[in-house]
């Protein structure tokens, strides 16, 4: 498509035929345009303006290549710097495509768009490539290209466009180049409609196939994806001449390529296909041989098989002798799976499918003059509104275009009363639109009635409109186009039992519905229920919340898992053999997990993925698999795999299902296994299996692996340690350990890198004294903590940035005024959000820091989150090794961090492993957070004893029922600290003193937001737990009398409220004991769960006890909802209060509120706060505001909440944590006033 380089060619190209015309005609707009050239050369505007318009003057492209280094000097000085140059990108179509269609010869397009290139680069890159510079030009004057284009007439067909291109000396395949043909790209968004977009994919994917491939070729690898999967589904991969290109990419592409080629390559003939992909099944690289296999099977046939058949025969690689197994044994396995109307469980048994809901066909009152005269009430309402805002649009100085009259509501209205039609995707190109109604982006004033209209049609005519009105049911899983009547009463009635996705999803088949809620990125134009499955395979939402999880969290089991077994086809092609891609496996696993039992027949395919490299795809498998029996033998098996890491995961599952019978195996492996990571992990299964790990773990056999270790393994990631300030290590009989084995160790970690694998390096650690290992480990971590966050100095980066500055001060207009110590200082503040520095490719030797000290190990990974939690590869690296850790301290700041954490994959990471250390603990995530409470120490009573000097005194600490710890001497005399000294047990008391301390100020942080959450979440619990785990804690214990407390009966009925004392007894609101033996449950009392006397009564008994609440229980007023509130999703009673973004940021944060997300051109208009205990996010949402953010006028809107994606109805809302948001946007507001004119104001 380029030129040679040299000018010659492309001159030809652009003077074309010389033209007979004389003169120089003039042009105001091209003469404007050119004007500034005259600055450089007096003249030259007209000269280039007379080319453009008659081919006359022909030399002014010598002038202009001789001018070049002046014209590139010229340039900014006139004014043309960067950013101008910039923003001619987004008004140079619209300009061309006008001035073509006055100089009326679309054979002048090439000169106009060439020499107006120039205008705004260098001569040398026109020169060199005109296609490649003007294609997307060309674009923008095709004729169905409608963004920022005024003037139509002059537009072109693609045919037109494809000449034109070839005329500069291009060819067809220049325009694939420009357009992603099988995804999103900047281009084809600005495409007026989907079938715009649509016509350039058809007419490109329709050209001549050398053009398409050659056109494909030069795309990036997940554009060449997009293009090869579109040609499959648009029946073109197919064609003859597609075949050897297919292939081709089959053997030498990428996996994500390879997968796409295998796809097409099944629609040829799969007789040829089989011929020509058998010779692959034996030659080439593993990955080409394991698609041949997989392509083979898919086709089925017996000569497909028998020649799997015949290799399985010599195959070697244990992982391809398993995929094979599993391709030839798999008809057999599918059809003994199936049964009438269900499936084969492991357990034997059989599960059947529910009946199908009949949908009701019984319809509710018929529309009438009163819904009529509602929706035309909404069309004033909404029409006043516009007109409103046309005035104040006149008055600041704009020409708003005046609104037309609002007439939505009548057409909803004859929409109901069959009067119109629904416009669909499949109509809108109906000459008569006017017969046609949308309820696609309908104003929310509407919705409600067209919610309840829904539901008053008969079920079946209900669901068939509002699936054909929604389009597309990308909703179902996904947050996105949630907001419409449409999906709105879906997914109500889908939550109601009214049908299950069946019977949605076969409407939508009936409707030709798309899987996406985008056109680009569309796959099936005509999806089935299947295809839908397949899907949520892949399918991810805006918050990466996997389809699995939405279906879970927003319907009841039956109203998914029947749709899920009528399609273990679709689940078992996304496993392996059929499918090896991790995401798709991950997908498959999370969904065959909504099902009531384990299908049988799935069991090898996930088995496949259980020993696989995917951690994601591997921990679902083995979670699904943990009670199948009769695989331990199949899994040993896999120890003599090729592979390293499935020999490891082999080892580590074998480990997990505790298979002692499997030790054999393991120890004969262990004889002869040489790689580093798998003889790790089989040392680590021995060990946990019960084996005898002495031949692995005696100093002698350590040395001399650490030796062999550091000849073989490489440093170089760990360059930056300075191994030679570690600590001194001792064995645990007192020898001095040898500096290899820390070397070792280290570079082992290294080459691990995962912290899976931490237990060999317990092992390790376990064979030194505890203390030593103690150090070691603090060491480790503060180091690799200390290298990931190093910044350099001030006067480094004022050294490094100072000539920066100087250029942009000397070669930038912008800055050209601008005092050279402020562009240091912007320059410096970008340098700041940088680190030179990076610890994740040595994170594994953090497996070497579990055992650090408890304290410092929470409080400098705290630290660390808090500081530097953007990095989150590192962040949830941390996250892992306090779960490793596993110490009340780490636990609690796992908990914190899974709760308010702001990064969210991070937060769900820690969700993650709180779940998994519960569960193997047999406990609930809040069980544990309560049972790994710090007690820093102190015994029951809040009582710890020190002993103190060389005589060993001994002095009594004590936690007061203020939170400070008091001292007291042998004596009995309250002192202020304990006696100088340098003797060990002094030391020893002063650092637990210390440790105290800290503690208690931690917990008492974090505790109060624990409980406070609790009582929003409004969570229970059973007497005896709360006692143990709360009350009798020594420093909970101190807590817990600030709060006031609730009993409860079996069926949850208060018994009485009460609140305990640090000496362990209980006062009911009067002061007396209060008795709470009958009690079954325990929560903490609030406004909303008790009369409003009683309420007044606990306030004063906490003022006359002199008690400071840990929180607000009884001072906020109570929201109570009215029955139109109750069916409402936002609460806006504080809509329009004004004040300034800081102060808005300052009071959210007070609040616990954190910034949302920031969405393009860097701004956010949310504040949002989790509550994890019950599962729920409420949303302050305002007019928004910029990052870095000035002080703006900001405006709060409303308030909404959501329950993992699915937005809540005000009256799904827990009553109490609605009463205490509600009152957190009432004292936020306090922050400002209310403005009438707020949507003036600011960005709104």
């Amino acid at each position: 498509m380029t030129d040679s380089g040299k000018s010659g060619g492309w001159i030809k190209r652009l003077m074309g035929k010389a033209s007979s015309v004389m003169g120089s005609p003039a042009h105001p707009e091209l003469t404007k345009h050119f004007s500034w050239l005259d600055q450089v050369e007096k003249g030259l505007t007209a000269k280039v303006v007379s080319f453009i318009l008659t081919q006359e003057n022909a030399t002014v492209i010598a002038s202009l290549e001789a001018l070049s280094a002046q014209i590139s000097q010229a340039r900014p000085e006139l004014g043309y710097d960067s950013r101008k140059i910039e923003s001619w990108s987004y008004f140079k179509p619209n300009f061309i495509i006008n001035q073509a269609n006055d100089l009326g010869q679309r054979e002048r397009f090439i000169r106009i768009i060439t020499l107006t290139d120039f205008a705004h680069t260098s001569f040398h890159e026109i020169s060199s490539d005109a296609v490649g510079n003007d294609v997307q030009s060309l674009l923008h004057c095709f004729s169905d290209f409608s963004y920022g284009i005024n003037n139509t007439s002059a537009r072109f067909s693609l045919d037109d466009l494809v000449a034109l291109i070839c005329k500069l000396g291009g060819r067809p395949a220049d325009l694939i180049d420009h357009i992603t043909l099988g995804n999103y790209s900047n281009l084809p968004k600005h495409f007026g409609t989907g079938d715009a977009l649509e016509k350039v994919h058809e007419y490109v994917y329709n050209l001549d196939a050398p053009e398409v491939i050659e056109g494909i070729k030069r795309q990036s690898n997940n554009d060449r994806v997009a293009a090869v999967k579109a040609l499959t589904w648009r029946k073109i991969a197919s064609r003859p001449a597609y075949l050897d290109f297919l292939l081709e990419i089959f053997t030498t592409g990428a996996t994500s390529l390879r997968d796409a080629s295998r796809a097409a390559l099944l629609t040829h003939d799969h007789d040829i296909v089989t011929q020509k992909v058998i010779p692959l099944v034996s030659a080439g690289k593993i990955a080409v041989r394991t698609a041949a296999i997989q392509i083979l099977g898919d086709i089925g046939t017996k000569p497909a098989l028998d020649a799997l058949q015949e290799r399985r025969e010599v195959e070697k690689t244990q992982n391809l002798q398993m995929l094979l197994d599993q391709i030839i044994g798999s008809d057999g396995n599918s059809e003994e799976a199936k049964v009438d109307g269900g499936y084969k469980a492991v357990n034997d048994t059989v599960i059947t499918l529910p009946d199908r809901i009949i949908l009701s066909q019984e319809a509710g009152a018929p529309f009438d003059k009163d819904d009529l005269a509602t929706l035309q009430e909404i069309d004033a309402r909404l029409e006043k509104s516009a007109l409103e805002r046309f005035e104040i649009g006149k008055a600041n100085g704009y020409k708003p275009k005046r609104p037309q009259k609002v007439t939505t509501g009548a057409d909803i209205f004859a929409l109901f009363t069959g009067k119109k039609e629904l416009r669909t995707r499949h109509n809108r190109s109906e000459h008569d639109q006017t017969k046609f109604v949308t309820l696609a982006y309908i104003p929310q004033s509407y919705h409600a009635w067209i919610i309840q209209a829904f539901g008053r049609l008969p079920v079946a005519q209900a669901l068939d409109l509002s699936v054909a009105a929604t389009g597309s049911l990308y909703f179902l899983t996904s947050q996105w186009y949630r907001d419409d009547p449409t999906s709105e009463w879906i997914l109500e009635a889908l939550r109601a039992g009214k049908f299950d996705l069946r019977d949605v999803l076969e409407t939508a088949e009936k409707h030709k519905l798309s899987i996406r809620h985008t056109f680009h990125d569309n796959e099936s134009e005509n999806a089935s229920p299947g295809d839908f499955t397949r899907s949520w395979m892949v399918s991810t939402t805006q918050h990466g919340i996997s389809a699995a999880a939405s279906l879970s969290e927003s319907y009841e089991p039956e109203t998914y898992w029947p749709l899920i077994a009528e399609h273990l086809d679709v689940i078992a092609d996304a496993l392996p053999p059929t499918t090896l891609a991790a995401q798709q496996n991950s997908g498959a696993l999370a969904l065959i997990g909504l099902l009531p039992a384990l299908p049988a027949h799935l069991v090898p395919q996930i088995l496949f993925v259980a020993i696989g490299e995917s951690r994601t795809a591997r921990e679902r498998a083995r979670a699904l698999l943990a009670d199948v029996p009769d695989l331990d033998d199949t899994i040993a098996t896999t120890l003599t795999d090729k592979r390293q890491a499935v020999r490891a995961n082999a080892a580590a599952f074998l480990a997990q299902r505790g298979a002692k019978a499997t030790l054999p195996q393991l120890i004969k492996r262990l004889k002869v296994e040489k790689s580093e990571t798998a003889r790790a992990a089989m040392i680590s299964a021995v060990a946990d299996l019960g084996g005898d790990t002495g031949p692995y773990l005696s100093q002698k056999a350590l040395v001399a692996e650490a030796e062999k270790l550091v000849a073989k393994l490489s440093a170089d990631k760990i360059d930056w340690l300075p191994v030679d300030q570690a600590p001194a290590l001792h064995w645990k009989d007192g020898k001095k350990v040898e500096p290899v084995i820390l070397d070792a160790w280290l570079r082992l970690a290294v080459k691990i890198k995962s912290l899976e694998d931490g237990a060999l390096f317990d092992l390790y650690l376990s064979q030194i004294k505890p203390e030593d290992a103690e150090k070691l480990a603090v060491w480790v971590l503060t180091s690799w903590i200390g290298y990931d966050t190093q910044r350099p100095s001030k006067s480094e980066l004022i050294a490094e940035v100072t000539p920066t500055a100087q250029q942009y001060k000397s070669q930038y207009t912008h800055y050209k005024d601008t005092p050279l110590d402020e562009i240091v200082a912007m320059l410096i503040r970008y340098r700041m959000q940088s680190y030179p520095n990076s610890g994740s490719a040595s994170k594994g030797i953090l497996a070497l820091t579990y055992s650090a000290t408890p304290s410092l190990m929470a409080r400098v990974i705290a630290a660390y989150l808090k500081e530097h939690g953007k990095r989150v590869a590192q962040a949830k690296t941390l996250v892992e090794v306090l779960a490793g850790a596993g110490t009340p301290e780490a636990i609690q700041v796992l908990v914190a961090t899974s709760t308010r954490f702001k990064q969210r994959s991070v937060r769900e990471f820690a969700e993650t492993c709180v779940t998994r250390l519960a569960e193997e603990r047999g406990w609930t995530a809040d069980e544990l957070a309560d049972r790994s409470i710090p007690s820093g120490g102190l015994e029951e009573g809040g009582v710890m004893e020190l002993e103190v000097g060389e005589e060993l005194k001994t002095y009594t600490v004590r936690l007061a029922p203020d939170m400070t710890v008091r001292i007291v001497s042998p004596t009995g005399k309250e002192v202020k600290s304990l006696p100088a000294g340098t003797d060990a047990a002094t030391k020893e008391a002063k650092a637990l003193l210390s440790a105290l301390k800290k503690t208690v100020k931690t917990v008492t942080a974090q505790q109060q937001t624990r409980l406070y959450e609790a009582m929003m979440a409004e969570r229970i619990w059973k007497r005896d737990d709360w006692q143990s785990d709360l009350n009798a804690h020594p420093i909970m214990s101190r807590l817990t009398d600030r709060v006031v407390w609730r009993a409860l009966a079996e069926d949850h009925t208060t018994l009485t409220t009460f609140r305990p004392t640090p000496e362990g007894d209980l006062f009911d609101v009067e002061g007396d004991d209060a008795d709470i033996s009958a009690a079954k449950y325990i929560d903490i009392a609030h406004s909303a769960t008790m009369p409003a006397a009683q309420r007044e009564s606990w306030q004063t008994h906490m003022t006359d006890f002199e008690i400071t609440p840990l929180f607000a229980q009884f001072s906020r007023p109570v929201l109570e909802l009215t029955a139109t509130q109750r069916g409402e999703t936002k609460i806006t009673d504080r809509e329009g209060w004004l004040m300034e973004a800081l102060k808005l940021r300052s009071a959210t944060s007070k609040l616990g509120y954190d910034r949302g997300p920031v969405e393009d051109g860097a701004g956010f208009s949310e504040y949002s706060k989790t509550f994890r205990s019950a599962g729920l996010n409420a949303t302050l949402h305002f007019t928004g505001s910029y990052v870095p953010e000035d002080n703006i006028p900001v405006a709060i809107m409303h308030m909404t909440f959501n329950k993992g994606h699915r937005s809540l109805k005000l009256g799904d809302v827990p009553p109490l944590l609605l009463s205490e948001c509600w009152n957190d946007m009432h004292d936020i507001a306090k922050s400002g006033a209310f403005d009438p004119e707020w949507q003036k104001k600011g960005l709104y």
